[in-house]
C-alpha cells in the first residue's frame, strides 16, 4: 500500500513539473541561456526561467523544471549543463 502511494505521488509530481506559473527574474548581468530547448521537457526555453551554473545560464520552459534543476545535486546539474551547452 505504501509503495502504491509513493508511486502515485511521484507520478503527480512528474505531471506537475511543467505546470508552474511562478516567474523569476534573470540574475543581474546574466547572459542569455546557452540552450533554446528545456533540458527536461524539450519545450521552448522562456527567459523568465533560468539558472546560472558554473558560468552558464541554463534556460527552462517553466518554474517546475527550473526548480527540479535548482534542487538537484552537483552531478545532476553538471550533466544538465553539459547537455544544455552542447545544443
Amino acid at each position: 500500500m505504501n509503495k502504491m502511494i509513493a508511486i502515485m505521488a511521484l507520478g503527480a509530481l512528474a505531471l506537475a513539473g511543467c505546470s508552474g506559473t511562478e516567474k523569476t527574474a534573470p540574475a543581474a548581468g546574466a547572459v542569455g541561456p546557452v540552450n533554446s530547448a528545456c533540458p527536461y521537457s524539450g519545450g521552448k526555453v522562456k527567459a523568465d526561467f533560468t539558472s546560472d551554473y558554473n558560468g552558464q545560464t541554463i534556460g527552462f520552459c517553466c518554474a517546475g523544471c527550473k526548480s527540479k534543476f535548482d534542487s538537484g545535486d552537483d552531478a545532476a546539474k553538471a550533466a544538465i549543463a553539459a547537455k544544455a551547452g552542447s545544443k
